[in-house]
């Protein structure tokens, strides 16, 4: 049996829970670490579409924060690179910074959509065709809207 197609239907219920561009940043906030040359290709195409400009899509790959970023968009990207590179417990006080700005709801739709793109990433990088990846960003644009 094929899960793939029931997480991604799971993933797309969850994603849906934040604002489009604060999705994308969440996603670039993951690409910033894991540098995945295709799904990074495919994010530029669609940051725009989710009212990114081409200045905040770069320096969000950078891993630096654009000045028109609102507090919570900050808050969502900052969260998203802490979950990308996460090696252990959420500490209270880092826990408390991201829960005075964001909801729980946004808090775990953001967790389902690093995990996601790091599952992507993982099944990508183990099959080791650099097409499949670009595919599976699409995928995951397409099932949920972006």
């Amino acid at each position: 049996m094929d899960l793939a197609p029931l997480v991604f239907d799971l993933y797309k219920t969850a994603f849906n829970k934040i604002p489009s561009r604060t999705r994308q940043l969440v996603i670039f906030a993951y690409l910033s670490v894991v540098k995945e040359p295709h799904m990074i290709y495919c994010r530029r195409l669609l940051g725009p579409r989710a009212g990114l400009t081409d200045d905040e899509i770069e320096n969000a790959l950078a891993g630096r924060l654009s000045q028109s970023l609102s507090e919570k968009e900050a808050s969502a990207y900052r969260l998203g690179i802490h979950l990308t590179t996460l090696n252990g417990p959420v500490d209270d006080e880092t826990w408390e910074e991201y829960a005075s700005k964001l909801s729980r709801t946004e808090i775990t739709t953001i967790a389902n959509i690093v995990g996601g793109y790091q599952w992507a990433c993982l099944l990508t990088r183990l099959n080791g065709d650099n097409a499949t990846s670009a595919d599976h960003a699409r995928h995951l644009d397409n099932m949920h809207g972006s």
